[in-house]
């Protein structure tokens, strides 16, 4: 590591990611993968935020 770095920082390891093996079963065809950013339906999440801050958002577009 570099000299900018604290001592300690030396002796750490890298970090390491340990994914599990996934199964795709169905895809998208190429334009609706385009449209969710996928082409598993497994991996479509669609964000929804907390009935609170919806709520606040609501209020502070009136």
């Amino acid at each position: 590591m570099g000299q900018n770095y604290p001592e300690w920082a030396n002796t750490m390891k890298l970090a390491r990611a340990y994914v599990r093996p996934q199964r795709y079963t169905q895809r998208f065809n190429p334009l609706e993968g385009l449209q969710h950013g996928t082409i598993f339906p497994e991996l479509v999440m669609p964000y929804a935020p907390p009935a609170e801050a919806l709520r606040e958002h609501e209020e502070a577009s009136e």
